[in-house]
């Protein structure tokens, strides 16, 4: 980003997303706007916010009334998306590739038309990049490796990565104007918004565990794993799409968040019903730790650490687990 703002550190990606839509409401609040739109097939965390914001019925069930204000639209559909701003729309969250929706990388395309949007309509752009930032994708921002110049957004969030596993969550805000407020006095700039007191978390930021997130964030620069992450990835894409297995529909992804789309597979008594599951069942079986990601995709998200003999050594359990699973 290099362009200023601020950085609030709290203790998940949950609570850092929490406070984007804290961010919306002050943002809006002059001219009665605090409208989010996110996606379907989105996710932004487990507390109330977030699964308000989360386009997934599943994570809603049981949990009504939900926190209103939250619209979702088809990702990577601009059309719809502009169809749904309305005169009460703040703001546009989403991820640049969705995680827990399939692995699915939002189109240059997109971003760039979203960003569009939000500029002619005066709508803030949010991203998430709990799961998909901070060299996840072989950038140290997931939207850059889509988009290298262009499009720019107005607050980003993070986690998981941000501290190798310790509880680390932020958001950063930047410094657009934040416009005027009811009695016609300039509100500064958008990372000013939220005042002392307006905002806070009991242990975020503590000296532990911002030590913790320098510390890693130091390494990927210095053991070159964000092109470490570019090159492992390509290589486990590449490998898996040569093969040309009849399980596997599409691979997907980009740097070492790669999803593995798969085919209808075979019915087998007492297994799981959905395709993903019943993989990441018998992979983990065979030793390899995945994900379900969706219905139908397995999430490939190895340490950026990992080495050519270690990805040789999962794609051989990937292929020999999928090769005798139709």
């Amino acid at each position: 980003m290099g362009l200023g703002g601020k950085v609030f550190r709290c203790h998940s990606g949950a609570e850092a997303n929490d406070g984007l839509y804290k961010r919306v409401r002050k943002f809006g609040a002059p001219t009665g706007r605090f409208g989010i739109i996110t996606f379907t097939n989105s996710f932004h965390g487990r507390t109330l916010g977030g699964i308000s914001a989360t386009g997934q019925e599943k994570v809603k069930i049981d949990f009504a009334p939900l926190v209103g204000g939250f619209t979702h639209v088809p990702f990577n559909d601009l059309e719809a998306l502009e169809a749904a701003i309305t005169p009460t729309t703040a703001a546009i969250l989403l991820e640049p590739i969705q995680g827990e929706g399939g692995i699915n990388p939002a189109t240059p395309e997109f971003l760039k038309g979203v960003r569009a949007l939000c500029d002619r309509h005066h709508l803030l752009l949010l991203f998430d990049e709990v799961q998909c930032g901070l060299g996840r994708t072989g950038d140290w921002c997931a939207w850059r490796s889509l988009v290298p110049d262009g499009v720019e957004p107005d607050a980003v969030s993070w986690a998981k990565g941000i501290a190798n596993g310790y509880p680390l969550g932020a958001f950063w805000v930047g410094t657009r104007d934040a416009g005027v407020a009811a009695d016609g006095k300039d509100r500064g700039q958008l990372c000013d918004l939220l005042s002392p007191g307006s905002h806070g978390t009991t242990y975020g930021g503590s000296p532990l565990c911002s030590t913790v997130g320098l510390t890693v964030l130091l390494t990927i620069e210095r053991e070159g794993l964000l092109r470490n992450a570019r090159e492992m990835g390509a290589y486990l894409k590449k490998s898996l799409e040569e093969w040309n297995l009849p399980s596997i529909r599409l691979v997907k992804g980009l740097g070492l968040m790669i999803g593995i789309e798969l085919n209808e597979l075979a019915p087998v008594a007492g297994a799981p019903a959905t395709p993903a599951i019943r993989m990441t069942d018998e992979l983990m079986r065979e030793g390899l730790l995945v994900i379900p990601s969706g219905e139908r995709t397995l999430r490939l998200l190895p340490p950026l650490t990992i080495t050519k003999s270690e990805a040789d050594e999962a794609l051989k359990i990937i292929r020999q687990v999928l090769s005798v699973s139709v």
